[in-house]
């Protein structure tokens, strides 16, 4: 009997307490969930390989944007000289004017000591040049002559 009474106790025992009640958890703030990522989607896919063709046409389109590029530089340096030149050009010409008179000068005084020079050869080698002097030489002599006495004969 014991047993049984020691059942019904346990029984009643149980039937007496309350059912415990579920604890609802305090509000907590959480972060967001992220969405889940798969292994594929997470690792990048390798870029497609180009196929030779397509290589091929970006090599040469570099090389069509390079000289380009070189042609433009060229022309801008060009550019850069020829207004350097007409900044210059003014300078120049006044540059160039006094040293063309200069050399004039230098020309005009070497030709005048030329001319000096060839003026006196040619009086020197010239017959006529000193036939006016000698003439009245002779004539002073003829003239000596026709005062003198005549001899005698």
């Amino acid at each position: 009997m014991a047993d049984a009474t020691s059942t019904a106790s346990s029984r009643t025992r149980s039937a007496r307490k309350p059912a415990a009640a579920k604890r609802t958890p305090k509000a907590t703030k959480t972060a967001p969930r992220r969405a889940r990522t798969t292994k594929a989607a997470a690792e990048p896919t390798p870029p497609a390989r180009p196929r030779p063709i397509e290589q091929l046409q970006g090599a040469v389109r570099d090389v069509a944007y390079a000289q380009l590029g070189m042609a433009a530089g060229i022309v801008e340096e060009v550019g850069i000289r020829v207004i350097r030149a007409r900044l210059e050009a003014p300078k120049r010409w006044v540059e160039l004017v006094k040293r063309g008179e200069q050399v004039q000068r230098e020309i005009d005084q070497a030709g005048q000591g030329i001319r000096r020079q060839i003026t006196q050869r040619i009086t020197d080698l010239d017959p006529r040049a000193g036939l006016s002097a000698r003439i009245s030489e002779l004539r002073d002599v003829a003239a000596l002559f026709a005062r003198r006495p005549r001899a005698a004969s």
